[in-house]
């Protein structure tokens, strides 16, 4: 009995040890990974972004980080797709989910959804201005709102007009 005891016990030293060993890897290709996409994107962000609250970070990787994320999310306009989430914003950025949180409280001044809805109706506005002639339920649609109502609050909030009375005021 204490031999089966002991032989368990071995085994499972050996599993919590090859566990610990693979996530320290993992950690360290991630940092790597991370490290090298950072060197890969060295242009500057305009420090007169809409969405950039005006804080200075002592870490100068991080703001790096966000800003190629920054960049990817909006050249790639993967802020126009409705399911775009926070899983999604982690894996651009191989990020855990408190360094997004993180990162974005101190770049963008805002969560998540706060950061994405700002580019969504800055991009909305935009085909306003563009394309008057669009129904403004196809305005909120394209612009990556799943919920009219949605797009309709947050659009007065920011501008203190509804869409179609800015799509009058042009």
């Amino acid at each position: 009995m204490l031999i089966w005891i002991a032989f368990i016990a071995i085994q499972l030293g050996l599993v919590i040890g090859i566990g610990i060993y693979f996530f320290i890897r993992r950690y360290q290709s991630y940092s790597r990974l991370e490290q090298e996409f950072i060197d890969s994107q060295k242009e500057e962000m305009p420090e007169d972004a809409p969405w950039a609250a005006k804080v200075e970070s002592d870490d100068q990787r991080d703001r790096e980080l966000f800003e190629r994320l920054h960049r990817t999310i909006v050249e790639r306009q993967l802020f126009l797709d409705p399911n775009f989430s926070r899983d999604t914003f982690m894996e651009l950025g191989l990020l855990n989910r408190n360094k997004a949180a993180r990162l974005l409280k101190l770049y963008a001044g805002t969560n998540l959804s706060g950061y994405i809805n700002a580019l969504r109706l800055e991009y909305a506005e935009k085909l306003i201005q563009e394309h008057p002639e669009l129904q403004i339920k196809v305005v909120a649609l394209e612009s990556g709102f799943s919920n009219v109502r949605t797009f309709y609050r947050l659009f007065w909030e920011k501008n203190g007009v509804t869409p179609s009375e800015y799509k009058e005021k042009l």
